[in-house]
Formats: C-alpha cells, sequence, structure tokens
C-alpha cells in the first residue's frame, strides 16, 4: 500500500471523493494554514478566520461525492476561503449599517431632545457596566451572541461547550441585565 504523502493532490481528491477519510485528513493538515492565514489577513479575527476555514473542510467534505476541481486544488481552496470571507464582511458591512441607521435615526429624530439622549446614553453605560461584571465565560457568551452575532450553535462549537450551556448563560446575563435595569430585553 503507497503511503499517502507521496500521492499527488489529484489522487487524493480521487480518494476523498469515494470517501477515504484518510485522504481528506491529509489535506486538510497540507492546507490548513495556508487558508487559515488568508482568512484571518482578510477579516482580521482568528475566531472568524478558523471558522471560515472549518466551513470550507466542512462542505469539501459533505460534497465530496460531487467535486469538480478543475483547476490545482489549493487555488480551488484558495478561491473558496477568499469568496467565504467576502461574504463575512459583506454581511457585517451590512449589520453595522444596520446599527448605524438605528442610533442615527435615534438622535436625528425630533421626539428626542437632549435629556432624552443623556438618559439613553446613561443606560447604555450601565448596561455596558452590568455586562463587564457578569461571570467570564456569561460574559464571552453573551458577547459572542448579542455583540458578534454568532448562533448558539457557532458559539458552542467555538468555545466547546453545549448549546444549552450557551442557553443557559445568555438566560442569565438577560436576568441579571433585567433585574438592573428597566429597559426591556
Amino acid at each position: 500500500m503507497m503511503k499517502i504523502s507521496t500521492l499527488s493532490d489529484q489522487c487524493l481528491l480521487n480518494l476523498l471523493k469515494s470517501g477515504d477519510d484518510r485522504a481528506f485528513k491529509f489535506l486538510y493538515d497540507k492546507y490548513w494554514n495556508k487558508l487559515y492565514s488568508i482568512a484571518l489577513q482578510r477579516l482580521d479575527d482568528q475566531f472568524e478566520a478558523e471558522e471560515v476555514v472549518q466551513d470550507i473542510y466542512t462542505n469539501l467534505w459533505k460534497n465530496k461525492e460531487n467535486l469538480n476541481v478543475e483547476t490545482e486544488f489549493s487555488r480551488y481552496l484558495s478561491g473558496a476561503v477568499k469568496y467565504e470571507t467576502i461574504n463575512r464582511l459583506v454581511k457585517r458591512m451590512y449589520r453595522q449599517k444596520s446599527v448605524d441607521h438605528v442610533t442615527e435615526s435615534m438622535y436625528t429624530t425630533d421626539d428626542y431632545d437632549v435629556h432624552d439622549k443623556i438618559d439613553l446614553q446613561s443606560l447604555l453605560n450601565n448596561v455596558d457596566e452590568t455586562i463587564q461584571k457578569l461571570p467570564a465565560k456569561c460574559k464571552i457568551v453573551f458577547t459572542l451572541s448579542r455583540n458578534e452575532y454568532r448562533s448558539h450553535k457557532m458559539i458552542a462549537e467555538q468555545l466547546q461547550i453545549s448549546e444549552k450551556t450557551v442557553q443557559k448563560h445568555i438566560t442569565s446575563a438577560l436576568k441579571l441585565l433585567r433585574e438592573r435595569h428597566t429597559s426591556p430585553f
């Protein structure tokens, strides 16, 4: 039997198409660092860069039977990472525009006077202080959920905890925020 490390990428792809998990693992190990570097350079976020690479490999495995690579495999993977990072950057931009729009409309609406703006800022500062006082793991989970818009599943995978634990942390954080503040959360 031939050593897997001596095979070309094309041979490895053929093995992968037939479900050979050794070929998949070898390709994963061979290109992971390169793909991570590309994603990190574009996203400037370690967790999201890792997530992008993981998503690429997950999709590769899920669609292995229908895989049709007409270029060098390394180029194929690099292109996949570039497209995925662009998609994430676009989503990030739209999220930020939505937040900016809401914030801008709050401060430009005639219904708000100076006192309302001060009250709003004070409330936001108090909420931030309360979040900072949460237990470490709870604060991380809540921040990933509310500030980075990550799903419970994504947070669970990233922090290597169960989705129920993620839900428990978010519930605890929201309960504490409700107890300390009169604003609806």
